[in-house]
């Protein structure tokens, strides 16, 4: 689990973030972006757009590129964050992401679904090539 604070969160909103299956690098690029409303701002059942540089979006992300590339083996490169939406459910909170990334020297957008429970655990759904709307 992922548990950032502020002062984390702000330092890696604007993050260059590569992942490798056992490595983590962190090169600050940006400063974040203003806050948006919080989690209370999605119906639940329904997606509701959600800011990027948002601590618990930026940790889906994180995520999503530590899971893809240790179920892979592949080098993954986060670039950025394109676009991102929340979905409330009873059960915890869907992360529809779509991301700027490098995988194995290609980039590439990827359209990918964290699923994060009540318990604050992770699970990749879907990592998609070319689907980000």
């Amino acid at each position: 689990m992922l548990d950032l604070n502020r002062r984390d969160r702000r330092r890696l909103a604007g993050a260059l973030l590569t992942f490798s299956a056992g490595t983590l690098m962190l090169t600050a690029v940006s400063p974040p972006a203003p806050k948006s409303r919080g989690v209370g701002g999605a119906a639940t059942g329904g997606y509701a757009s959600a800011a990027s540089s948002e601590g618990a979006v930026v940790a889906a992300a994180l995520y999503a590129g530590r899971q893809h590339a240790a179920d892979s083996g592949r080098q993954v490169e986060l670039r950025g964050i394109v676009h991102a939406d929340r979905r409330m459910v009873r059960g915890g909170v869907g992360y529809r992401l779509c991301l700027d990334v490098v995988v194995d020297r290609t980039r590439e957008e990827v359209s990918i679904l964290v699923f994060e429970d009540v318990r604050h655990e992770r699970s990749l759904i879907r990592w998609d090539l070319d689907r980000c709307r």
